[in-house]
């Protein structure tokens, strides 16, 4: 994913950020014996820089939290989602669906300026950069206004409802989430890669002789992943303003590069499986509580609104594994898949395959898919599922049979296929597979059968797995 270039930590060459603020005056200086007054301090506002040069110029201006970037352009808010010593960000964007391109003005100065000093040559630093407590975006739809503001490091943004204007245009998108749901709160919950931006529940008021009247709102999310309000009665004579909330981000990993590459939100409850390279993962009634290789596979699962652990694993050997399938039947039992390169991955007595690649060299990432139970402390089942060159399984899906199924890609000439299958051999480099595993492991420790895998004429490109679909078990049969 692209990198939004404005971050400036890291450079090789002096980089300097000067924030220059005028000060609040609270009263005279207390003399030094004197006892000591809690004086209370207005809340910093969030400061929106205009951007002159500072980052990309498709951005109009910047803000910066420590847990959230955002850069805002005329077709969307770019927020990178930030985590304690990991240099990389989530990138998710929230955009309007159908409203108008517009650019945002800077509303509210503030007396401080930036100062981007970068590198010895004067001519390209960048400085005296203004700065603004509110950001417009004006007339993104008829009779609305998109307004940003923050207190206390919270973003804020609301929507600035014109008499008459209708609240149903509203709609917003979250491009680059992995999941979006609401928890029983009804707070708005987008997870992007083991990242969480929480929305909690919206307030929505009219002004009313100087005093604020609540209107009920709501969040709704959509079957195609579209979010808009559900608005109450109220005065459409007079303006309306819904203020929604940017609170918090959840984050979840350790001191290393993680991923999470697959989130699924099932009977209340959030599941997460990646790859972790962290030491420091905070595991919790775990099968494997501490990593065995490089980077080793992990699944997680936590309650709904994502403040508590019900468990965190690992799941790995002495080389690098990643789980990039993850699925949870009814009874909370996960199913993953994914890649291994290590030779002591765990597996299961009587499971398909107990040995990478093959003929147990391990030279080339092999598959795997696993069954955790639903307390995450036992393998149902574990197996290898590959030949002696690269496999690959994107996905997993389970129906109601507990019947996993499985697409991927191979260069295995070897990959096991059954009598009856489409395309039992390899006619490209790589070719697409679809596996489906019956569930006899689930009744006894036998492993479960390779029931019906095939090639396919089709190769999705190595690099971008996050883009493989899965088909439903009833269609792959």
């Amino acid at each position: 994913m692209t990198q939004i270039p404005f971050r400036v930590a890291g450079s090789v060459s002096l980089c300097v950020t000067v924030f220059l603020f005028a000060a609040w005056t609270v009263g005279p200086l207390r003399p030094r014996n004197s006892p000591s007054v809690s004086v209370p301090t207005p809340p910093l506002p969030l400061v929106f820089e205009r951007n002159d040069g500072q980052t990309a110029a498709d951005y109009a201006a910047i803000v910066r939290t420590p847990q959230l970037d955002a850069a805002f352009r005329s077709d969307g808010v770019v927020l990178a989602v930030k985590a304690p010593n990991d240099v990389s960000a989530r990138h998710v964007t929230l955009a309007l669906r159908n409203a108008a391109a517009v650019s945002p003005v800077g509303e509210a100065p503030l007396a401080g300026r930036v100062n981007y000093l970068r590198g010895s040559d004067a001519r390209a630093w960048t400085t005296n950069v203004p700065t603004f407590a509110r950001l417009r975006y004006p007339r993104v739809y008829h009779g609305i206004d998109l307004v940003f503001h923050g207190t206390e490091r919270q973003l804020e943004y609301d929507f600035e409802v014109a008499p008459r204007a209708s609240t149903a245009a509203i709609a917003l998108t979250f491009a680059g989430a992995d999941d979006l749901h609401l928890n029983a709160a009804g707070d708005l919950i987008v997870s992007a890669r083991g990242r969480e931006i929480t929305q909690p529940r919206p307030v929505a008021y009219q002004q009313r002789d100087g005093r604020r009247t609540a209107v009920p709102v709501a969040y709704v999310v959509h079957e195609d992943r579209a979010v808009t309000f559900a608005v109450g009665d109220y005065d459409r004579e007079a303006p309306l303003t819904i203020d929604p909330m940017i609170v918090m981000t959840r984050l979840f990993g350790g001191n290393d590069s993680d991923d999470a590459h697959r989130v699924v939100w099932r009977g209340g409850s959030v599941y997460v499986a990646g790859r972790m390279c962290s030491a420091d993962f905070p595991t919790h009634a775990a099968l494997q509580p501490a990593r065995k290789g490089l980077c080793d596979a992990y699944v997680a699962k936590m309650n709904g609104d994502g403040t508590s652990l019900v468990y965190a694993t690992y799941l790995g050997g002495s080389s690098t594994d990643y789980a990039m399938g993850l699925d949870v039947d009814a009874s909370g039992a996960a199913y993953v898949s994914g890649l291994t390169s290590s030779k002591d991955f765990p597996t299961t007595v009587g499971a398909w395959d107990r040995v990478c690649g093959s003929d147990g060299a391990c030279l080339d990432n092999d598959g795997f898919v696993a069954k955790l139970s639903s307390s995450g402390t036992a393998l149902v089942y574990s197996t290898y599922l590959g030949g002696s060159s690269s496999d690959l399984l994107y996905a997993i899906a389970v129906n109601a049979a507990g019947e996993a199924v499985v697409p991927g890609e191979s260069a295995s000439l070897d990959f096991p296929t059954t009598a009856g299958a489409p395309q039992r051999t390899l006619n490209g480099q790589r070719d697409a597979i679809v596996t489906k595993l019956s569930e006899s492991a689930a009744l006894a420790p036998v492993g479960p059968e390779l029931v019906a895998p095939f090639w396919a004429p089709f190769s999705p490109p190595v690099s971008a797995p996050a883009t493989a679909t899965c088909p439903s078990a009833e269609t792959a049969r």
